[in-house]
């Protein structure tokens, strides 16, 4: 049963990607890309896809990797920024070692959005298992999802 479980989860973020489409610049809508520049003006490298309606751009700033969602009028909707593991706030790295024994860090994110508070997405493992938890920024366990690897052309992300 727990095979199927997580075959399903698999199958429905698999499915859920490969909604997303990609984008070329010239069909983003102007309001979008006006506050993408005003908000993000030292980006480079940007891509976009729309995804439920919504334009996401990913992008580096001084070599970082961000994302970055508006609305089709170019409101923002949310950011992710990739942190150093070293950044993660320490209230959140003394939740993993209580929460998760065992557990490592190998990926982190601070995510922003209007009218939220701050998170921080952390991708944890110990062995095999590997999950993406969901933090406040008190260490405030807010969602555990099972990380399931992405196929990437052919090959499979260790």
């Amino acid at each position: 049963m727990k095979k199927i479980i997580s075959f399903l989860i698999a199958i429905s973020l698999i499915s859920s990607v490969s909604f997303a489409q990609k984008l070329s610049s010239g069909k983003v809508p102007s309001p979008v890309k006006k506050a993408f520049s005003k908000d993000f003006p030292k980006s480079s490298k940007a891509t976009w896809t729309m995804d439920e309606g919504n334009f996401e751009v990913n992008f580096l700033v001084n070599e970082v990797k961000n994302s970055a969602t508006y609305d089709k009028d170019g409101k923002w909707l949310e950011k992710e920024a990739t942190i150093r593991l070293s950044d993660i706030p320490k209230d959140i790295r003394t939740s993993i070692t209580k929460n998760f024994p065992g557990f490592h860090a190998n990926e982190a994110e601070k995510v922003e959005a209007p009218d939220k508070e701050i998170q921080y997405h952390i991708g944890i493992y110990k062995g095999k298992e590997k999950y993406e938890i969901q933090f406040s920024l008190k260490g405030d366990v807010l969602k555990k999802d099972v990380k399931v690897e992405e196929p990437t052309a052919g090959k499979t992300k260790k």
